[in-house]
């Protein structure tokens, strides 16, 4: 939300929960949340910078969690 990053972008068709869209993001930097709260920034490692921040079985895990949501609520829900 800070704008520091860029993030990768998936769509999941909520019906199929299949993945229908990725975008995957170069990552120069990454922002690590610290134990006593709080984040830094540091750089990427080079062999991570062009990977998906997520695997494709967490991402369905995640629509999972948005769909439980939206049915909590009985309506659309928007999430990041």
């Amino acid at each position: 939300m800070s704008g520091t990053v860029t993030p990768d972008n998936y769509v999941v068709d909520k019906n199929t929960m299949k993945i229908v869209h990725k975008m995957v993001t170069k990552k120069s930097v990454e922002l690590i949340r610290l134990p006593s709260g709080g984040t830094i920034e540091q750089k990427v490692v080079s062999d991570k910078v062009d990977a998906p921040a997520l695997t494709d079985a967490q991402i369905i895990e995640l629509a999972g969690y948005a769909k439980e949501i939206e049915k909590h609520y009985g309506c659309y829900m928007y999430m990041e």
